[in-house]
């Protein structure tokens, strides 16, 4: 009977991603063109930043993770759903609670003692076990979600820069165009007023350097 019970007493464990597809999706055909095999699953190089040899960047990057307000509301999040767990685990502990009285004296018509009490929830059906679990799991997601934040936050940083660094590339490129233009205009200009051009070449030049 003891072992019986026990084995009643035993978690379940929670369904596969596939059985819940099943059970939520039991009439739907999903087109094989909607599916794709997907990326490699391969988690993120630690120091990757680093990798760029950067030190603006990096500085950049670790300022941003510091007074981020999203990021700073994620980690708190965190936080929180850590204290979660730890209240969801304290429900599988013994409870021990101690208490006294003292009158004074014995004509005070009061108890004088200590009063000690321990108790212990039998989780006969899983409930707190259940619910530790789904803290568990709880505080799993959001510290992913958190890691997620810290790369992708990096990740925009990092883009951001690179960004900006090729737009300053292609603005001296484009100067140098503007001062190449300028150049073959005032050619043109001196051409024509020496006589050995025209005033074809010179709207041409300045067309140009207009662009």
């Amino acid at each position: 009977a003891a072992s019986l019970v026990a084995a009643g007493c035993a978690l379940q464990s929670p369904p596969s991603v596939g059985e819940l597809q099943a059970d939520a999706l039991r009439n739907a055909s999903i087109p094989p063109a909607w599916k794709s095999p997907g990326g490699t699953a391969a988690p993120v190089a630690d120091a990757w930043l680093a990798t760029f040899a950067d030190p603006a960047l990096s500085a950049l990057v670790s300022e941003a993770l510091i007074y981020n307000s999203d990021l700073r509301a994620a980690s708190a999040r965190v936080e929180q759903a850590e204290a979660y767990l730890r209240v969801a685990n304290a429900s599988l502990l013994p409870a021990i609670n101690l208490a006294g009285t003292w009158s004074g004296s014995a004509s005070g018509g009061g108890l004088n003692g200590i009063f000690l009490n321990a108790s212990l929830e039998l989780d006969i059906w899983g409930r707190v076990r259940y619910g530790s679990v789904a803290s568990g799991r709880q505080a799993e997601s959001v510290l992913a979600d958190y890691a997620y934040a810290r790369q992708s936050l990096a990740a925009m940083i990092a883009k951001s820069w690179f960004l900006a660094i090729e737009a300053g590339l292609q603005r001296e490129i484009a100067l140098e165009s503007l001062r190449a233009s300028e150049a073959l205009q005032k050619v043109s200009e001196d051409r024509f007023r020496i006589g050995n051009g025209n005033e074809q070449s010179v709207a041409v030049a300045r067309s140009n350097a207009g662009t």
